[in-house]
């Protein structure tokens, strides 16, 4: 990244490394819960052992999209081998949802993985129409107190998937991968981690000459994942997903196969010409095991009804414009936000909980809950959870 100072409303891009760090993910955790924050990006805990689960999978997910959407026109590493590679450290099982949030199942993380990006292939092919101009990347700008312009207050970073030019409309989007259990956009416009990312990429691109300093990103195109299963059922030509074929479905294909036959010769032959077996008459006199044999010999695909039930979509891409003035407001939010997280975490405000349905993914739930019953925190801490620091990342030379 470019060491040139950048303005950015009420940031600068600097490589500085004497100042607090504010990560995304950070801010986020501090709105959700104090408790949580606290205890992850203060003390420093995650729990021995963990489970690899929802974000290990989407960790794996975005390391195949980023090996696959590298610079240029041209696509990279299969999505699929790179999945594949990266399952052959750990194995372990996701939870897949309904529409409704509901339990459907527990799938092997490698195979469901493997469907999603089958399915991503098939959808979206080689995304001819984009042409990547910067992949994955870590930048930082240095944010200003909102009340006091010119004093710096703390060093933000973020990691943004890719930046790409649709090379129909000359427009530059920056792209956030989502892997999702459902498609939500209502609350997109709002939307903090992809707009802070949003916020701070321009500057950090034209610092690196990626986009000229009259070009501009348009705003954010949200590219959603579902963790969908695969799903077996034989597909018709509409693309919906069919109920398996009974014999009058086998009768219909075979009677439309023969209609067709006639229509390439021109004028329909004597009736009488017609073998019995391929009236309709015939054919409903044949057994069902008969029938597909017939179809099989005629090398047609037979589909059942639709069915009632179709998945759900499985990909979708939002487009979110954005403009200066949000980018400033996020700017603003931004120091507003650290100065919250700064008081409670100097000790000048009490953290609190905040629980609800969240608490059932919360790393922190098994501590929660003795801290409830006035149990002894410390003696869980050493049992059950470990150092890490939440902000390696960003500090290990090369990487900031």
């Amino acid at each position: 990244m470019s060491s040139d100072l950048v303005n950015v409303g009420g940031g600068v891009l600097a490589p500085y490394t004497d100042l607090p760090i504010f990560r995304t993910s950070e801010r986020k955790a501090f709105k959700n819960c104090q408790w949580q924050w606290w205890y992850v990006y203060v003390e420093g805990l995650q729990k021995k052992g963990a489970r690899k689960g929802a974000l290990w999978f989407g960790q794996g997910i975005h390391l195949a999209l980023e090996r696959w959407y590298i610079p240029g026109k041209d696509r990279g590493v299969d999505p699929i081998v790179t999945w594949l590679e990266y399952c052959l450290e750990a194995s372990t099982d996701i939870r897949v949802e309904d529409d409704d949030g509901e339990f459907l199942t527990w799938m092997d993380a490698k195979d469901l993985g493997v469907a999603m990006l089958t399915h991503m292939l098939e959808t979206y092919g080689d995304d001819d129409e984009w042409y990547i101009l910067s992949p994955e990347q870590t930048v930082e700008v240095l944010i200003q107190h909102p009340q006091r312009p010119g004093e710096i207050l703390v060093r933000y970073v973020g990691v943004f998937d890719i930046v790409a030019r649709n090379r129909k409309t000359g427009l530059i989007w920056l792209w956030d991968h989502k892997t999702a259990r459902q498609i939500k956009v209502s609350h997109l416009k709002m939307d903090e981690q992809a707009g802070s990312y949003w916020t701070i990429a321009e500057p950090a691109l034209k610092a690196d000459g990626v986009i000229g300093e009259n070009e501009h990103l348009r705003g954010i195109l949200y590219n959603f994942i579902t963790k969908s299963p695969p799903d077996e059922r034989p597909r018709n030509a509409d693309g919906l997903y069919c109920n398996k074929p009974v014999k009058k479905d086998y009768v219909a294909a075979l009677l439309g196969l023969y209609d067709d036959e006639l229509a390439r010769h021109g004028d329909p032959i004597d009736q009488s010409d017609i073998p019995v077996e391929l009236t309709e008459k015939g054919l409903n006199t044949l057994k069902l095991p008969e029938l597909i044999k017939l179809a099989k010999k005629e090398d047609l695909e037979v589909f059942g009804a639709p069915s009632k039930v179709q998945p759900a979509k499985r990909f979708h891409r939002e487009e979110v414009q954005r403009s200066p003035k949000a980018r400033e407001r996020q700017i603003k939010r931004i120091g507003e936000d650290y100065l919250q997280l700064a008081a409670v975490r100097d000790g000048h405000f009490a953290k609190t909980k905040n629980p609800g349905d969240h608490c059932n993914w919360c790393p922190m739930k098994m501590l929660c809950e003795i801290d409830e019953e006035g149990g002894d925190t410390e003696e869980i801490i050493e049992f059950a959870y470990e150092k890490f620091d939440p902000y390696e990342q960003y500090t290990t030379e090369g990487k900031s």
